[in-house]
């Protein structure tokens, strides 16, 4: 009995510990909203997030709130699989760019590190020119 309930506890920790690396492995999906008036918070800084473009000039919006001291930020969003490019634009809550615009070709990522102001909003756009695919977008 002893033995058994050893080997069960032993697989238990097995699986627990492979659940972990395999949740932080992969990136969660979630989709941008389709107007700046529609972005999708981001729940977790430092955490990825997959997003779908699903036709030429689609733009996904996300959002995000700095935390309560003024910092540096980095935004990295990768090309998983559009054709051609996806555009990345980053904005504050008046809609003023805060960055270069970026562009980002299939299978490359761009970083940007921005100081930011504490407790305020941020916005993240990215804009599919033509094809579909998936993109990546973390913030840490």
């Amino acid at each position: 009995m002893k033995k058994t309930l050893r080997r069960t506890l032993a697989a238990l920790v097995c699986l627990l510990l492979i659940a972990g690396t395999f949740s932080t492995a992969f990136a969660a999906t979630l989709n941008g909203g389709k107007s700046y008036g529609k972005a999708v918070k981001l729940p977790k800084f430092g955490a990825s997030y997959v997003g779908k473009l699903t036709s030429n000039r689609t733009e996904m919006w996300y959002k995000f709130k700095t935390l309560s001291t003024d910092a540096f930020y980095t935004v990295t969003v990768k090309n998983l699989s559009v054709p051609d490019r996806v555009e990345v634009y980053f904005m504050d809550v008046d809609e003023e760019e805060l960055a270069k615009d970026y562009f980002v070709y299939k299978n490359e990522q761009m970083s940007a590190q921005i100081k930011l102001t504490k407790g305020q909003m941020y916005y993240i756009q990215v804009l599919g020119i033509s094809g579909t695919g998936n993109y990546k977008v973390t913030v840490k």
